[in-house]
């Protein structure tokens, strides 16, 4: 990971990329700006914290991307307690 050193770093060009697409744009960088001399040196400290950060983004980014497939693993798992159920009666 190419930001692993500097995870302050990471954190605000995951802001600004979302900043990007934020309609309140201007707004969120001022207050980016703001807070960088109290909010980077923190997180710095804290790096176990913002992988945690990090990853939940990613687990939130893939829950809304509209290309994720469902898991066939557990439809087939579905589908297999269904028909055992079926023989059964």
């Amino acid at each position: 990971m190419c930001h692993a050193h500097h995870p302050g770093l990471a954190l605000k060009t995951l802001v600004t990329c979302y900043c990007k697409h934020n309609s309140f744009q201007k707004t969120t960088m001022k207050r980016l700006q703001e807070m960088k001399g109290i909010l980077i040196p923190q997180i710095q400290m804290h790096l176990d914290l913002t992988t945690s950060l990090l990853y939940s983004l990613y687990i939130i980014y893939r829950k809304n991307n509209i290309f994720l497939q469902p898991d066939r693993q557990q439809h087939s798992q579905v589908r297999d307690s269904t028909q055992r159920k079926e023989t059964r009666q």
